[in-house]
């Protein structure tokens, strides 16, 4: 996505996108995925991630953790902040992005909530199930009991 100062700034999008108010609203601004991610990239391109804010870096956080989750078509129609106000795809995984964010948010300084780093956290662990090329089974154990 384009911004120019003509137009509407990627940050001053975004903001409106992220803000209680839209989040709120029974007409919200709506976006893909792929342009938030897009807005997002622009504004860390042009060093303005400390004026989106923290608290709004956690929103995305928490909207792209959740999408990424595999029930995530339940989410996208129920209303769940902003997760009704994005056209979701479900089953797309956004963990790098969610990592790449949390990254972004340490690097200026800015303390991971709670939230942000459970989402690292999920992140982290559908890294590690991918890098494996397996998943493992409801039931299943995590250890491996032969090893003891």
């Amino acid at each position: 996505m384009r911004c120019s100062r003509r137009r509407s700034s990627c940050l001053t999008l975004l903001r409106i996108f992220l803000s209680r108010s839209n989040l709120a609203s029974s007409t919200p601004h709506k976006h893909t995925v792929n342009t938030l991610k897009s807005l997002y990239t622009s504004i860390k391109t042009r060093s303005q991630l400390a004026q989106l804010g923290s608290g709004r870096i956690t929103t995305l956080i928490n909207l792209l953790g959740s999408l990424s989750l595999s029930s995530s078509k339940h989410l996208c129609v129920n209303d769940h902040g902003s997760l009704s106000n994005t056209d979701c795809k479900p089953l797309r995984s956004y963990w790098t992005f969610v990592l790449m964010m949390a990254k972004d948010k340490e690097r200026l300084g800015k303390y991971l909530s709670n939230l942000d780093r459970y989402w690292v956290m999920r992140a982290e662990l559908a890294n590690a199930r991918d890098s494996h090329g397996e998943s493992r089974k409801e039931g299943e154990s995590l250890i491996n009991c032969d090893a003891f």
